[in-house]
């Protein structure tokens, strides 16, 4: 983690400080600070946490003695995998973005270089937890709005394609493009999914 921040995980005593998250007003930026806010038994972060397997939910403070919360990110695995790529292809294992934000006031902060805002910080730390789990998860994925152009480019500067079909929430009828990034191509080849060179 880079010096600017420090990463902690969520748990249910920082349930009370999170309602004040706010990561702006459109409707994808209200999905996810939603979904670190809802209570214990809702579809959100304190359901996450506690489910078998859990979640992992980080929260990412200035450095003390400030400590104000900058963002988060929330970790998990596809329960059922993800076709590769077409859709009679078998699944594969993925782990999950499920949701990442920062908030307003640290929008395009610090000044500078776009590889050393908050955003990209955080992004690169949720990239390099996925990478522990390589040998079994070969491939990380998240769901993005379409709409959301912001994080489909700060995505794509993280190597992430959009090469899969898209994802349609049953309950909500929203479409999302699904975006992934390989973790680790000998792994996928050997699952059979990726073509040699």
């Amino acid at each position: 983690m880079s010096g600017a921040l420090e990463k902690f995980e969520f748990t249910p005593a920082d349930w009370d400080e999170v309602q004040r998250f706010d990561c702006g007003d459109k409707s994808y930026q209200r999905e996810v600070s939603d979904w670190l806010k809802r209570p214990f038994g809702e579809d959100g972060a304190l359901t996450a946490i506690k489910k078998d397997p859990p979640a992992k939910v980080y929260l990412y403070r200035l450095t003390a003695p400030d400590g104000r919360l900058v963002g988060f990110g929330a970790l998990d695995k596809a329960r059922e995998g993800w076709r590769w790529k077409g859709k009679k292809d078998p699944k594969i294992p993925v782990s999950l973005i499920i949701w990442y934000a920062v908030q307003t006031p640290f929008k395009k902060q610090p000044p500078g270089d776009v590889d050393g805002h908050y955003s990209s910080l955080i992004l690169d730390d949720l990239i390099a937890c996925a990478f522990d789990d390589q040998l079994t998860h070969p491939v990380l994925g998240l769901c993005v709005q379409p709409d959301n152009k912001v994080a489909i480019e700060l995505y794509k500067r993280k190597q992430f394609t959009e090469e899969l079909a898209p994802f349609v929430d049953r309950g909500t009828g929203a479409v999302y493009n699904r975006m992934a990034r390989i973790l680790n191509p000998t792994v996928l080849l050997s699952l059979g999914q990726l073509k040699q060179k």
